[in-house]
């Protein structure tokens, strides 16, 4: 029985001790006395380890014993529920000794900022630098670190004045540049099929993971694009090409060429079936990125004209050409059917 209560009493007494540590270490943490306090707090938890609810301030009171073969006896114990909480306490000290530090280590880094030196160009499809309507480039970006101090976690955002333009990824991230060092980007832009002809402005925001940067977050390209506008294409045969003979499959080289001031972009090319079969009808180059202004691209045509056609026969056979917005092309291949190359074959029939 002995035993019993004085466990209980140790029970009570460490809880006592817990709670006058703690409560010394709130009073240190309140006043800023963060490492005191968290001596105080790691005592504390010496007693009584866990956040919780601590009975304090108890008082006993036993009643008399009876025994009767055996004896027994009530005690009822009376205190206060008190609030514990010694690990909030000390993850907020820790997280306090990490800003301190974090704030002295800015502080010498104000005074050593990095700074950026940063280069644009814009090299589009057909390299006259004006990003035309459904045309495509690349924003090559050159950035060097020409402070004093290492630039980490830097983001490097494009944006463009045109809603007309867009990147597919605005935004990239260099993990460390280091003082003296540069890295080259590449950003993919488009210009939409809703362009204008107007002046445009490229930029590129700069952010360091510390928000310290000497110096222009900021740097501009001006640029110029242009509306939409259908290409005026033509379809030349290459004086090489093969003789077409009726009923023979065949094919043959053309020239298609941009007679614009502008280029001719995206475009997809087809034969119709006329005077054709259709099954051996097709094109090698279906898809052409783009023909420059005043430039051609070679394209080879395969098809067997209908063997019922007749010597000098214009074939019907036409080049189809599509871009992104409209057919901008339709174009006979102005095949003419010739049997000359057979004339040294003769016929003889065997009886």
């Amino acid at each position: 029985m002995l035993s019993i209560l004085v466990g209980c009493a140790t029970q009570y007494s460490d809880n006592e001790k817990a709670y006058a540590l703690y409560q010394k270490g709130v009073d240190s943490f309140e006043s800023g006395q963060i490492y005191s306090a968290q001596d105080y707090f790691n005592d504390a938890k010496s007693y009584v380890s866990s956040d919780t609810y601590l009975k304090i301030g108890t008082k006993s009171e036993y009643s008399e014993m009876t025994c009767v073969k055996r004896c027994t006896f009530t005690r009822n114990v009376s205190g206060n529920h008190v609030e514990y909480n010694p690990n909030y306490y000390l993850n907020e000290i820790k997280n306090e000794i990490y800003e301190q530090e974090k704030r002295k280590e800015l502080a010498g880094k104000m005074e050593n900022a990095p700074k950026l030196k940063v280069l644009m160009r814009l090299d589009d499809t057909d390299g006259d630098r004006i990003l035309n309507a459904d045309e495509k480039g690349i924003l090559t970006v050159l950035v060097t670190n020409t402070g004093k101090s290492d630039a980490e976690q830097l983001t490097l955002k494009a944006k463009s004045s045109l809603s007309s333009i867009a990147f597919a990824d605005s935004t990239q991230v260099i993990p460390v540049l280091q003082v003296g060092e540069s890295k080259r980007l590449s950003y993919q832009v488009t210009n939409s099929l809703l362009s204008q002809s107007r002046k445009a402005t490229i930029a590129l925001y700069a952010e360091e993971k510390d928000g310290i940067l000497e110096g222009d977050i900021k740097s501009s390209l001006s640029i110029r694009t242009s509306k939409y506008r259908t290409p005026k294409l033509t379809l030349k045969q290459k004086p090489s090409s093969k003789t077409v003979v009726a009923g023979d499959s065949t094919w043959q080289v053309f020239q298609l060429c941009n007679a614009s001031s502008y280029p001719a972009l995206n475009l997809r090319l087809s034969l119709t079936k006329l005077d054709v079969e259709s099954v051996y009808s097709n094109i090698e180059q279906r898809d052409i990125h783009v023909i420059p202004a005043k430039e051609c691209r070679e394209v080879v045509a395969h098809f067997k004209p209908e063997v019922s056609l007749k010597q000098g026969y214009r074939l019907r056979t036409a080049l189809v050409v599509n871009d992104n917005k409209t057919e901008v092309a339709h174009l006979r291949l102005g095949t003419r059917v010739d049997y000359s190359a057979m004339s040294d074959v003769e016929f003889i029939q065997v009886k």
